[in-house]
């Protein structure tokens, strides 16, 4: 017998696939529409939290209106990342991945009377330098303001710790432990207190020394010292009598230097 096909079942068959299209591409649309966009945008680098403790620098309240500086050097040579920290106990930093070695100090550059800064594009060779030295006598007449720092070495930012300022972050939540770094600078300056006993010092009306032998510089990642010395004025003041003298006593100041090794010889000169 020979089968027949109506004209309904044939119509029914291309209306049966665009309906099946119809679905697969609604069911599609709504997959994609629930994605995590996210997933799908790739970051460059990652949000790192500076904080610093200033407990152990002996700085004053006043100065911390000056704020700080935080330097990043990209251990493979590439440009540092110098951040200014007006709150110099808290900043943000974002670094794309690689490996780190930081340095934070006190106030920046540019805020300094009496000490300047070289050697900057180097973790290594960044130095602090007395910038009031007369260059003809090698002497410094002002003694350098307090200079704190600390370092971390060897800070990696990996692939894991990319993109993490989300909203998330910016709700308040702390950084992670790996995404947050904590300096405790340390003076890389020395007070130096120094008594001269006088005998007249009832004819003294002022009194100004001379000390040789301190060291110029310091660099900022080690804190060792320079081998370049030089001499250092200042004036003596605060006349003491002795007891039992009316003519003999002592005069005192005290100042900073960059460093005063005991080892070395020195001559002081009135």
């Amino acid at each position: 017998m020979k089968k027949v096909i109506s004209d309904r079942q044939t119509d029914d068959r291309p209306a049966g696939i665009f309906a099946l299209y119809s679905l697969c591409y609604i069911f599609l649309s709504l997959c994609l529409a629930g994605c995590d966009r996210r997933e799908l945008t790739y970051y460059m680098e990652s949000e790192i939290e500076i904080h610093a403790d200033w407990s152990e620098s002996g700085l004053d309240d006043e100065e911390a209106a000056y704020g700080a500086t935080a330097i990043f050097y990209p251990e493979n040579g590439g440009t540092p990342k110098v951040v200014l920290m007006g709150n110099r106990e808290y900043a943000k930093v974002r670094l794309p991945e690689g490996r780190y070695n930081a340095i934070l100090f006190n106030r920046s550059f540019d805020d300094f009377a009496c000490i300047a800064f070289r050697g900057s594009d180097s973790y290594r060779t960044l130095e602090a330098y007395a910038s009031r030295a007369e260059s003809r006598a090698d002497e410094l007449a002002d003694s350098p303001e307090t200079l704190c720092a600390d370092r971390i070495e060897s800070f990696e930012v990996t692939e894991d710790m990319l993109g993490n300022y989300s909203d998330v972050m910016k709700a308040g939540i702390p950084a992670a432990e790996d995404c947050s770094l904590c300096f405790t600078p340390r003076q890389l300056i020395e007070e130096l207190q120094v008594t001269v006993h006088i005998k007249g010092l009832n004819n003294v009306r002022s009194a100004v020394a001379t000390i040789n032998g301190v060291s110029s510089s310091v660099f900022l990642a080690t804190g060792e010292v320079s081998q370049q010395t030089l001499t250092q004025r200042f004036e003596l003041d605060n006349p003491v009598y002795y007891p039992d003298s009316p003519f003999n006593g002592t005069m005192e100041t005290t100042f900073n230097s960059f460093a005063f090794n005991p080892d070395r010889p020195h001559d002081v000169s009135i």
